[in-house]
């Protein structure tokens, strides 16, 4: 089982959850229902040194991060 803490910085929120299995649509839907920008197309970069991964718009804008435990 992962923890995933999110952080929206653009919208000042943050929170944990709990999964079973890890990969992109997975991780949409925990953050999808959270963001208020009419952008729904969302991607990810993450860096398997640190389990840290940002998340970003189509345009490359960082809507935040998250962190894998």
């Amino acid at each position: 089982m992962y923890r995933i803490d999110f952080d929206l910085s653009q919208q000042n929120t943050q929170w944990s959850s709990q999964i079973n299995q890890l990969n992109s649509d997975i991780l949409k839907r925990h953050i999808h229902p959270r963001i208020t920008t009419n952008n729904s197309a969302i991607h990810f970069s993450f860096c398997d040194k640190s389990n840290q991964g940002d998340i970003l718009t189509d345009e490359g804008t960082k809507l935040g991060t998250f962190k894998i435990y």
